[in-house]
């Protein structure tokens, strides 16, 4: 098996790495944790609601599986797809270490609290809010995975 084939199979594993990661504990405030599709699709238990910007790190996470896939099975497209995987790897590991400011975009906080509190809970909620272990590590997963497709791109030649 030639340089490239097992930087691919590496890229795929890593990338079904990140994609793991997101069911792992993604945020935590205090001993809560809450895990990634909780914090993208919502929970009505810990006052989430539907978040894009986690869609969208979901996308970016399922492209780094299966862009790298592509390429190990149309070996001719390898360049671009490495720099779409390049790209969708850095910014899905900027989206895992941003995840306290921008997936918790809106919380769901009763109508019956006066409206001078409810800006006292959210400054409350977001100094208490961390990242999870699934968060951080999937932005080394993510970084990783970016690395190997830039080497893939730039370093290996054919």
């Amino acid at each position: 098996m030639d340089k490239k084939k097992i930087i691919s199979l590496a890229q795929i594993a890593l990338g079904v790495l990140a994609l793991i990661m997101v069911f792992l504990p993604f945020l935590k405030a205090g001993d809560e944790t809450v895990n990634g599709l909780k914090v993208i699709f919502g929970s009505e238990d810990y006052g989430l609601k539907f978040s894009f910007m986690g869609l969208v790190l979901l996308l970016l996470v399922v492209a780094i599986v299966v862009l790298p896939v592509i390429k190990f099975l149309k070996p001719e497209k390898a360049k671009l797809l490495n720099l779409i995987t390049l790209v969708c790897a850095v910014l899905a590991a900027i989206l895992f270490f941003c995840a306290c400011t921008s997936f918790v975009t809106s919380l769901d906080i009763s109508d019956d609290v006066p409206s001078e509190w409810k800006d006292e809970m959210v400054k409350q909620f977001f100094e208490a809010l961390d990242l999870g272990i699934g968060a951080i590590l999937g932005g080394i997963v993510a970084i990783l995975s970016g690395a190997a497709a830039a080497v893939d791109a730039f370093v290996i030649k054919d």
